[in-house]
């Protein structure tokens, strides 16, 4: 009689188990529009989605496409680099950052280019020794960035002008406080 007053325990817990497995939250698959989504924006930004990206990293900023460099600015009438990726992040991950790229360098976790993922930093710098230029790592070596000579665009890492002034990247911690 041992065995069957443990039957029941194990049925319980067989159930439990299943309806945890039931209640954890899936993924839904990807819809018609979804594939359409990232369809027009591989096309767009030069990146070959997959549909795992983040919509809103995106959407956010394809709106800043085109918005002119201003140094010190921070509307799309004018916007300089650092602003632009401080806005960013504010808006898609609610997270405040530091106003310069050097201090967002010195606030990142630094991490080799080759580890690059979705939203991390990209520094670079000319001939000096600070940095000079941040952007917003995308993927298959694309970063968003502002250029002085043609505003808030997207370029790719392995051009020889990018290659040559790549610095470092960097990861924002989880939870990043406010600037």
């Amino acid at each position: 009689m041992a065995l069957g007053h443990k039957t029941p325990c194990i049925l319980m817990l067989s159930c439990l188990l299943a309806g945890c497995a039931i209640l954890r939250p899936a993924q839904p698959p990807p819809t018609e529009s979804d594939a359409a989504f990232y369809q027009t924006y591989s096309k767009k930004f030069g990146i070959r989605f997959t549909g795992t990206e983040n919509k809103r990293l995106i959407l956010a900023i394809d709106r800043w496409l085109g918005a002119p460099y201003r140094m010190g600015g921070c509307s799309p009438a004018g916007v300089d680099c650092s602003c632009f990726v401080q806005a960013i992040y504010k808006e898609v991950y609610n997270i405040s950052l530091p106003r310069t790229a050097h201090d967002m360098y010195r606030a990142c976790i630094k991490i080799t280019p080759r580890n690059l993922r979705e939203a991390d930093l990209v520094f670079l710098k000319d001939t000096g020794k600070k940095i000079s230029h941040v952007g917003i790592y995308l993927k298959d070596n694309r970063f968003a960035h502002v250029s002085t000579a043609r505003g808030v665009m997207i370029s790719s890492l392995t051009e020889p002008a990018y290659r040559k002034s790549l610095h470092a990247a960097g990861r924002v911690p989880p939870g990043e406080k406010p600037a």
